[in-house]
């Protein structure tokens, strides 16, 4: 088992976002979120600062989303550290 980095643990969990893009998903045998979330062991104070995206390059699917959820957590600390 995959243990959560340590060092992005240190950080400031208020500021911290991640996206996991879990690619190749128009494989059969492609890992699903939850076993990637699983194997991942990610501590239960980053729930909702983490996501990750079910994706197909080749489909053209996925992608778009994930990365918009990112951008949008991004301007959202932006304009909370503005204030």
């Amino acid at each position: 088992m995959i243990q959560f980095n340590s060092n992005i643990a240190e950080h400031d969990i208020q500021s911290t976002r991640m996206l996991v893009i879990a690619n190749k998903q128009d494989l059969e045998d492609a890992m699903r979120e939850n076993e990637i979330k699983d194997i991942l062991s990610f501590p239960s104070e980053y729930d909702g600062r983490i996501k990750i995206q079910e994706a197909s390059a080749l489909n053209n699917v996925g992608l778009v989303e994930g990365f918009a959820w990112l951008v949008s957590e991004i301007e959202l600390l932006q304009s909370k550290k503005a204030k």
